[in-house]
């Protein structure tokens, strides 16, 4: 293992990752209400809330709605309900040829439902800069397939997307090509989902809070929450040749969720290297190795987002013990200290406090 350097001597600096994974997003939010309520339960109902233990929250996808919805202190149980009540909507079933003629002709759902979920969770004259603590979110410029992170002002170098409105950088995040159109914002860009690239943001957290925040590695810590792991040992069948609109997703999704599944392993096995030992903590569940079709990401049926969501609180009571060491026990992040008590060569940027950077950091490092 790469060595992580000394620790600061002062509390972790925590980040929070959440997964893409479309329906499967309500797996993530029962493993946060799961761990939001051991938190109530070892601290007390006063205590701060769960956000307030973190020093920065990244997602992708479903999980940048997820991310930014928490940033705005919604309750977490609040957010299982609305994935339960409205993700069926937002997911009609259809049968697989009807799917690939929606594909043929247009996208298969509505941006517009997606638009409406979000404003349940987040308010729809809300902008990104007006979070209560740092967030950021991942996304694909559709017209030069750059990666894009958007982000709150936490830092000084940090102005392009404070004004963004919330909403719009939720589905930015969200817009996977096919299943919705792209997102086109106010300052005229066309976004796309940011699983493209990183829909398991754990390295995008770790870079952030290394050149935007100067931490040494020996002090970060990396909560990731994800949403399923797929199954794909299921005997002969997987071991096959499959069809060409099988994999591409139109029919079944199997592509993305091998390049999802591969994605994620690598940087959750990257940053393990680059970080303390013990210093990043998976919150996830195994899918069960069901029928086909089942667990894709526009599969919100009824039955089976009840099975995702128990899938999610067990993995959230497993998880609970560990996480509340790692990520609660220290009390809530630096940015709830006054300057007076911080670092005396920090800033407060925003409401935010930003430490000093680490030696040889580059804090203009590109978004």
């Amino acid at each position: 293992m790469i060595d992580a350097g000394p620790s600061t001597g002062r509390a972790p600096f925590r980040v929070l990752c959440i997964s893409g994974g479309g329906a499967r997003g309500v797996l993530a939010a029962a493993a946060i209400a799961e761990l939001d309520k051991s938190r109530r339960v070892r601290l007390g109902a006063s205590a701060p809330a769960l956000i307030d233990h973190f020093d920065l929250v990244v997602g992708t996808s479903t999980g940048a709605l997820i991310a930014i919805a928490l940033a705005f202190r919604t309750e977490p149980e609040r957010l299982v309900d609305c994935y339960r009540r409205m993700a069926p909507a937002l997911f009609p079933p259809r049968l697989k040829w009807v799917r690939l003629l929606k594909a043929f002709i247009g996208p298969m759902c509505r941006l517009d439902r997606l638009r409406s979920f979000a404003e349940q969770l987040i308010d729809a004259s809300a902008t990104l800069g007006t979070a209560s603590c740092p967030v950021v979110v991942t996304a694909v410029e559709r017209v030069t397939g750059r990666p894009v992170c958007l982000k709150t002002s936490h830092h000084p170098s940090l102005t392009r997307d404070g004004s963004m409105l919330a909403v719009e950088a939720a589905l930015a995040s969200a817009a996977a090509p096919i299943v919705f159109e792209p997102c086109s914002t106010q300052d005229h860009r066309t976004l796309l989902d940011g699983g493209l690239w990183a829909n398991n943001p754990v390295l995008v957290g770790l870079i952030e809070a290394r050149h935007r925040f100067g931490q040494q590695l020996g002090s970060i810590r990396i909560a990731s929450v994800g949403t399923g792991k797929f199954p794909f040992k299921r005997g002969p069948w997987y071991r096959r040749q499959r069809s060409a609109l099988e994999y591409v997703g139109i029919t079944g999704g199997k592509m993305l969720e091998l390049v999802w599944r591969g994605q994620s392993e690598f940087a959750v096995n990257a940053s393990r290297q680059l970080l303390a030992d013990g210093a990043l903590v998976e919150v996830d569940a195994d899918l069960p190795a069901a029928g086909r079709g089942c667990y894709e990401m526009t599969d919100a049926r009824p039955d089976t987002m009840h099975e995702l969501e128990e899938l999610g609180r067990r993995a959230g009571q497993t998880a609970a013990p560990s996480f509340f060491e790692r990520f609660l026990r220290d009390g809530v992040a630096a940015r709830h200290i006054s300057k007076s008590e911080s670092e005396p060569n920090g800033a407060t940027v925003g409401g935010v406090s930003v430490g000093a950077p680490a030696v040889g950091t580059t804090l203009a490092t590109a978004r």
